[in-house]
């Protein structure tokens, strides 16, 4: 009988794996390409398809928000838990290749975390959860929709990130914060300027900002078939400035140099969500051109997931899963990945 319990007992104890642990963060370069990955799109995106057949190394993972309006346990998209590590093992496999991953807090849909924490300090920790599960060096902020002008989320997640940034520096870490925001030809929307001009207050240290160069509307892209890739360089340069002021007026005057290495540029690719804005092959191009040029600190894409053709001829004009447009599988990450470590 003891001889049975024991043998029990042993099996419980070979059963009980001990959770997988996150490996170590590699290098960010400079300058990356770092296509967004809707997480939660079903059929799940082949990582390891992208990584060894297209040799895409980095990569931004979207989106990280409360499990729901009243429970403020981080999960991806609302679905998946994060306490339960979910996508670990993808992302020690692109670590295991010399890749990396940017995890992006917020985006369209759902509650943020920013809203369903009701202070700082529960923000905080909700978000070091994050950054430790995955060991995360680097994370960026998703503000959209009417989540810009949610004065008490703004405020609290600026103080929240700024209690990041100060634990990562007393406990010798880094912690790189980008933010992504809508934006137009002109520069980014009032909005968002007081997104940033919050984390400023809070003295946060802004690694990047990165735009949506998407979905203009007429007023603004009176030439939506053939300029989008005009006006995502129009929109970054905008920026530039935009931060330039941002900076000097915050009292941490930065260079222009300095400024570019803060540029992200995210186009979304093929047809756009505001019909008929089609973002080409072409116009990729000219962007990669420009973004060599200037060095900008990130370029991006809506979305790895939908650089492909579609299977079949479709009435909707745009999808999550294809450009609508004729292509290759990964066309447009097959130039942009010609930016980062390969070319500068």
């Amino acid at each position: 009988m003891r001889w049975v319990i024991a043998f029990i007992f042993t099996a419980n104890c070979v059963l009980a794996a001990p959770p997988i642990a996150p490996r170590k963060a590699n290098h960010w370069p400079a300058q990356a390409f770092a296509p967004y990955v809707d997480t939660t799109l079903w059929p799940p995106f082949d990582f390891a398809a992208a990584t060894q057949k297209h040799g895409i190394k980095f990569f931004t993972l979207a989106f990280i928000v409360a499990k729901g309006p009243n429970d403020p346990a981080p999960s991806w998209g609302g679905y998946h838990p994060v306490a339960k590590r979910w996508l670990l093992p993808e992302i020690n496999a692109i670590r295991a290749a010399g890749g990396e991953v940017l995890v992006s807090f917020g985006g369209a849909a759902g509650t943020g975390l920013a809203a369903a924490c009701k202070t700082p300090a529960q923000l905080q920790a909700a978000y070091q959860t994050v950054i430790d599960t995955y060991g995360l060096t680097h994370i960026d902020f998703d503000v959209e929709g009417h989540w810009l002008a949610e004065a008490k989320s703004i405020e609290r997640r600026s103080r929240a990130i700024a209690g990041l940034q100060s634990a990562a520096r007393h406990a010798k870490r880094t912690l790189k914060v980008w933010y992504t925001l809508p934006v137009l030809p002109s520069g980014l929307t009032r909005e968002g300027l007081g997104v940033l001009r919050s984390a400023l207050r809070h003295r946060v240290d802004i690694a990047g900002v990165n735009i949506m160069a998407m979905n203009y509307g007429k007023a603004h892209a009176p030439k939506p078939t053939t300029h989008m890739g005009a006006y995502a360089i129009q929109a970054a340069t905008s920026l530039h400035a935009q931060l330039k002021t941002l900076h000097r007026v915050a009292g941490v005057p930065k260079t222009d140099a300095q400024l570019w290495a803060m540029v992200g540029l995210t186009p979304m690719l093929g047809h756009n969500d505001v019909k008929p804005e089609t973002f080409t092959l072409g116009n990729a191009r000219e962007v990669l051109a420009f973004a060599r040029q200037k060095k900008i600190g990130m370029l991006s894409c809506w979305s790895a997931n939908r650089d492909r053709p579609p299977s079949k001829p479709s009435a909707n004009w745009v999808s999550p899963k294809h450009t609508g447009i004729r292509q290759e599988v990964f066309g447009f990450s097959e130039i942009f990945q010609a930016y980062g470590s390969k070319s500068n």
